[in-house]
């Protein structure tokens, strides 16, 4: 089927068909697999049971706990369409500059929509794409998140300045202690790459470079996890 893919795993399956964001076509079952989740007569989407073989087949092995769904595509923003229709009433963002490893993607949706914070940026290339291991590492939350795609990162950065955004970067090396921040209003967050940080081009139109303050031996957190931390900060802020 054109514009559809497959998700697969019980929490995003049931949060996509909780959520009721995306149509769901079809529902496949593991032969034996017991999921009282699915009560007979309420999910008004067909149903077949499959073989694990087939269910491992069409996921390519990947730990789908005995259901897979055939789904809409996930709809993604432009950002024309972003400032059009959404900035207005925006008031926490986060960018994303270049995140490679899907199960890192998946978790900073994850945190980041448990915060309340539904808005998130990435790249078109140079990005890990929203893959079902996306969806399965974010437990579904990608369906409550507002995604947007943009060209580059940078100019989008600069025009949010525009609309009155102050502008933090979470960098290991930063000047400024996460508990030493005051969140403004309208923020966005841009979190870098696992290996490379923030682009210098982008770091310098930040206002505020924001640092997580560790101790030896651990001088720095992985994306996710300091992204957790950090959408914790600014919930409470």
């Amino acid at each position: 089927m054109e514009n559809s893919e497959i998700i697969y795993g019980r929490l995003p399956v049931l949060t996509c068909l909780q959520a009721g964001r995306r149509s769901v076509y079809k529902l496949y079952i593991q032969q034996g697999i017991s999921l009282p989740e699915l009560k007979k007569g309420e999910v008004s989407v067909p149903i077949e049971e499959k073989s694990r073989s087939y269910l491992d087949r069409i996921t390519k092995n990947a730990v789908h706990q005995g259901i897979v769904a055939e789904v809409e595509t996930l709809p993604l923003l432009s950002f024309d369409e972003f400032l059009q229709k959404h900035v207005e009433h925006t008031q926490r963002i986060v960018v994303l500059d270049h995140i490679e490893d899907p199960r890192n993607l998946g978790a900073i949706i994850r945190s980041a929509v448990a915060f309340n914070i539904n808005t998130l940026i990435i790249p078109q290339e140079g990005s890990a794409p929203i893959t079902p291991l996306v969806v399965k590492a974010s437990t579904g939350a990608v369906e409550y998140a507002q995604i947007i795609q943009v060209k580059s990162t940078l100019q989008c950065v600069r025009k949010l300045k525009g609309f009155g955004f102050e502008i933090y970067a979470l960098d290991a090396n930063g000047n400024r202690k996460l508990n030493e921040v005051n969140w403004c209003h309208r923020s966005v967050l841009v979190i870098g790459s696992e290996g490379k940080g923030i682009r210098p081009l982008i770091k310098r139109e930040c206002n505020y470079i924001v640092s997580i303050p560790t101790k030896p031996p651990i001088e720095q957190l992985n994306a996710s996890v300091s992204a957790s931390i950090v959408f914790y900060a600014m919930a409470i802020s």
